[in-house]
């Protein structure tokens, strides 16, 4: 649960960056900010695609373990 929350905060600093960038777009298109706005916000967005990542290799274990488990069951049940 610890990599979800903090994934939720990561991705609403991302949001914030994206919602401060569409409401100065006039601005930014102005001084030809536009590579920045979006290096910035790619930039914000690399950490919650890591904890994506290793919440996702995580889950992928649990529900690969609950299968391993279930098939060393039914293997048992067929030698009773």
């Amino acid at each position: 649960m610890r990599l979800s929350r903090k994934m939720k905060q990561e991705f609403s600093k991302a949001e914030t960056r994206a919602e401060q960038a569409i409401s100065s777009v006039r601005t930014i298109y102005a001084f030809v900010g536009e590579s920045k706005a979006s290096s910035a916000y790619s930039a914000a967005l690399q950490l919650p695609v890591k904890l994506g990542l290793r919440q996702g290799l995580a889950r992928g274990l649990v529900v690969g373990n609950d299968g391993v488990v279930f098939a060393v069951w039914s293997f048992m049940s067929l030698l009773w």
